[in-house]
């Protein structure tokens, strides 16, 4: 079992490793951690942060249990073991952590507004699919994706990562009428994507 989060205190005890805020308390970082199916008991755990509000909000697993978290960093930058550079006012994240808690690659999106991963899942093929919502007027999740245009307040995007380096395999931003749109959930399955969220007009 792997679970993700936010935590504004001081410190965080997850069972067996203590956390440490990166910056004062009251602001927020992230954490993940692996427990043990069959007793709960904790494996591993991590956290990343700065001095601004940085949040994960989804987590999927693959089948050599290798954890994939999303969320968002307002911090300047924000390390997992590669350092991320906060390229608007809000930057969304992927990182990926083996079954043994080490870190393997972490990407963010590059746009000059807020840019939020909602949701995340894993394929069949190890490929890993992030969807979410910005508010600049384009997105590139990654490196080696397209260029996303946003047409109103706010866009819903998807994209596709290589699961092995994090490269951006491909991405997708629906047409808008203009309105504030985001794309909260996705899932992934033999036969497709599904992908779920709001719109206004």
């Amino acid at each position: 079992v792997v679970i993700t989060g936010t935590f504004a205190s001081a410190t965080l005890n997850t069972g067996v490793t203590t956390l440490t805020n990166a910056g004062a308390a009251g602001t927020f970082d992230i954490f993940t951690t692996q427990r043990l199916v069959s007793t709960f008991a904790e494996t591993w755990a991590v956290s990343a942060g700065g001095t601004g509000l940085d949040q994960a909000f989804g987590v999927a697993v693959d089948s050599s249990g290798n954890a994939y978290t999303t969320g968002h960093f307002a911090s300047a930058s924000i390390t997992f073991g590669t350092v991320l550079t906060n390229t608007g006012s809000s930057d969304m994240f992927v990182a990926k952590h083996s079954a043994a808690g080490a870190h393997v690659w972490s990407i963010n999106g590059i746009g000059a507004g807020d840019d939020f991963g909602e949701e995340i899942a894993v394929g069949s093929t190890g490929d890993v699919y992030v969807c979410g919502r910005f508010f600049g007027p384009t997105l590139q999740v990654g490196s080696g994706g397209p260029s996303l245009a946003n047409p109103a307040t706010s866009n819903a995007f998807v994209s596709r990562l290589d699961g092995t380096t994090g490269a951006n395999v491909f991405g997708f931003a629906p047409t808008s009428a203009g309105g504030t749109d985001g794309a909260l959930g996705c899932a992934v399955s033999l036969s497709g994507l599904a992908v779920g969220g709001s719109f206004t007009a």
